[in-house]
């Protein structure tokens, strides 16, 4: 019986077509089948990128005290987009802080850096002197503070962040500074430390 011109054609280009060995390597990667994913790894997103989610958003910025910093421990500008309104703000040590001599540490947060010395007036939160820590030396990794007081209670803050009224809205794109500072300032920095920042914003989108 004759082959179909068709049957060998097809034959003749499976004989001659060759594929290319994938190697898959190591690393993160996300899965996609039909309307589930899968991802492995740590996601990470970088802030300043414009790419906002629509709805609540966290950025969590890990910050080393280094000698630069004198008596502050600095988040550095963290962004937030128009239409974004401040929600929650917390700092947890995540490195025992040591000072050189005993005072107490508290948290200040604003648009910019130009305010923040406790207790002066941050856009954010005007500062508490020791809503971190009353007089002392040492503060254990874990301990920390938040705008919800019974996170603070549950990481043995001394006193609860205050968000300042009708201060949180982001009519344009802007930044967000938070900063975790001694009692004696520059005189008496910090020795050792670090903390984490922990900013959560809703972004409503754009304006209807």
């Amino acid at each position: 019986m004759p082959v179909s011109p068709n049957t060998a054609r097809l034959k003749y280009l499976l004989k001659e077509n060759t594929m290319t060995k994938v190697k898959a390597t190591t690393g993160d990667f996300t899965e996609l089948t039909g309307s589930n994913s899968r991802t492995t790894g740590i996601q990470t997103h970088v802030n300043s990128s414009g790419a906002y989610v629509k709805g609540l958003n966290t950025v969590v910025k890990n910050v080393a005290w280094v000698e630069s910093m004198s008596g502050s421990i600095q988040s550095g500008a963290i962004y937030v987009p128009k239409n974004g309104i401040i929600k929650d703000v917390a700092v947890v040590v995540t490195s025992a802080l040591s000072c050189s001599v005993a005072q107490t540490v508290g948290v200040i947060a604003g648009t910019s850096i130009t305010n923040l010395t406790i207790p002066a007036n941050g856009e954010i939160i005007a500062g508490d002197a020791d809503s971190l820590m009353t007089s002392g030396n040492t503060l254990a990794r874990g301990k920390g503070t938040s705008t919800h007081s019974h996170l603070t209670t549950a990481y043995g803050g001394n006193a609860a962040l205050v968000l300042k009224a009708a201060g949180q809205n982001y009519d344009s794109a802007g930044e967000l500074h938070i900063w975790v500072s001694g009692s004696k300032g520059d005189s008496a920095p910090f020795a050792t430390g670090s903390v984490s920042f922990i900013a959560e914003f809703w972004y409503m989108g754009d304006t209807v």
